[in-house]
């Protein structure tokens, strides 16, 4: 019993090792040649539940959003605390309750269409909208 039990152990152990190599040597894209393309490899460990952007609530899917998607302000490397331009080029404010964002003119989504500030009102409506029932959205338009 105990020669079966260990051939079982070491066939187990040799399909696994095979296994890996055929997942390994079959990868359509190795990481070297990736950053000679430029293309961006991210693990996500998880099927995405969504790509709406406004509805998805885990991390699998924020993740490939923060690559994906700017903003109108952005995290600033060197300091987190300070928000850095994103879409927008500047902000003010004078009161901290009203905002005005000047939209960098050579904004363009990426097939070519030109950024306009509509295209960030409709985004904030569309999430604000009771229909969408987006999870992140505490308030309602009036």
């Amino acid at each position: 019993m105990k020669w079966t039990t260990r051939l079982l152990v070491l066939a187990v152990f040799v399909g696994g090792l095979v296994c890996f190599h055929i997942v390994r040597s079959n990868r359509p894209l190795r990481v070297n040649e990736a950053t000679k393309e430029d293309t961006l490899l991210l693990g996500n460990a998880t099927e995405l539940s969504t790509l709406d952007l406004q509805v998805a609530t885990g991390q699998p899917e924020h993740m490939v959003f923060a690559a994906l998607f700017e903003g109108l302000v952005a995290p600033d490397p060197a300091n987190p605390d300070k928000p850095a331009p994103g879409a927008a080029s500047s902000w003010e404010t004078k009161d901290s309750i009203h905002w005005t964002f000047h939209l960098r003119p050579n904004g363009k989504w990426s097939d070519g269409t030109p950024l306009t500030a509509h295209d960030f009102v409709w985004s904030y409506q569309r999430i604000l909208n009771p229909a969408l029932a987006a999870q992140y959205a505490r308030c309602s338009i009036p």
